[in-house]
């Protein structure tokens, strides 16, 4: 299942490549279904696990999404610390 999930979740990522490469921004639709899918630890472990593989095929673009979407990570973050209070 994680493994399905992965595949499913580089391809996403790897059209945000795509639109980084050719100078324009990550998806908003991206970013926000992004921004919903980690508050699950499953779905950040996948994440986690396509991103390594992403980063071994193209380093580059692998770093300048990981740039990209940082504020999604904030956001997460904020949320998931203020939802236990």
């Amino acid at each position: 299942m994680l493994k399905q999930r992965s595949i499913h979740l580089e391809s996403e990522i790897e059209r945000q490549f795509r639109l980084i490469q050719n100078g324009e921004p990550v998806s908003e639709e991206h970013l926000i279904n992004l921004s919903q899918k980690l508050h699950k630890v499953g779905n950040l472990m996948t994440f986690d696990e396509t991103m390594d593989e992403l980063i071994q095929k193209d380093s580059k673009s692998a770093w300048s999404y990981i740039k990209k979407i940082r504020p999604v990570f904030t956001r997460v973050a904020v949320e998931n610390h203020y939802k236990g209070s």
